[in-house]
């Protein structure tokens, strides 16, 4: 699970009363902490990253601002329906298996 914004502001700071936080605002839980990432305000967003690699790997890259690209311009942002790939590396050969083709990590 990863964390996502793109409010000008950022994270707002937690709190237990949610009268407090307008549609302009978004929380971070705190089991997001490690792996969310605050990005420009844009309407839209793709994520431009690598998309097969180990689960911490992906949840890296994921929480990466570098990796999305945003535009207020939907056109600009080609949604792409290609899947992820998660996997493990065998340490020995340095080969990487698919978690679909039966590996477990």
């Amino acid at each position: 699970m990863t964390g996502l914004t793109y409010t000008s502001g950022g994270w707002v700071q937690t709190s237990s009363i949610d009268t407090t936080f307008t549609t302009n605002e978004s929380t971070l839980p705190d089991e997001l902490m490690v792996v969310a990432t605050a990005l420009p305000h844009f309407d839209n967003y793709i994520y431009n990253g690598p998309k097969i690699g180990t689960k911490d790997n992906l949840v890296a890259a994921l929480a990466d601002a570098e990796n999305w690209y945003g535009s207020n311009d939907s056109s600009d942002v080609t949604l792409s329906m290609e899947s992820f790939t998660v996997g493990a590396f065998d340490e020995i050969s340095g080969a990487f298996f698919s978690l679909a083709d039966g590996m477990s990590t």
